[in-house]
């Protein structure tokens, strides 16, 4: 079933609506991250609103570090398998935990020094800092 004309939009509305580039669409549309479009017959591609779905998709995939190969392994057609995309969701989740785990440990890391920033910051303005001193002594965790 076609989609309304209403709701196609040409390559410049939908660049300009997810904040990427005509040459970013292009590409994606090169390597199938996006289904070719269809051209109407002075040729301008057009996008569904399911295009649109998945270009904000792979934007803040990758947005969030995720590779075009992993991205790629998401959307892929041939991948509709439930057992296969089971995998590679669970896989991209696992990744998601352990990057929210170091965030966490980082943010904390940060309002620690913060927290001591403050403290000092009460009885001297040009007292060392010890926010600072902290943050150069946090172990990293193991990756």
């Amino acid at each position: 079933m076609r989609e309304p004309a209403a709701r196609l939009r040409r390559i410049g509305s939908l660049a300009t609506a997810t904040g990427v580039t005509v040459d970013t669409l292009r590409y994606y549309e090169r390597e199938g991250l996006l289904p070719h479009a269809d051209r109407t017959a002075g040729g301008f591609r057009l996008y569904t609103q399911e295009m649109t779905e998945r270009l904000l998709f792979i934007k803040q995939a990758r947005q969030l570090g995720l590779s075009l190969r992993e991205i790629r392994e998401l959307v892929e057609p041939d991948n509709c398998r439930c057992s296969k995309m089971r995998t590679v969701i669970a896989e991209r989740l696992a990744d998601v935990d352990e990057r929210l785990h170091e965030l966490e440990l980082f943010r904390n890391a940060l309002q620690t020094a913060l927290d001591r920033c403050d403290q000092t910051s009460v009885r001297s303005k040009n007292a060392d800092c010890p926010g600072v001193r902290h943050l150069g002594a946090a172990k990293p965790s193991s990756s």
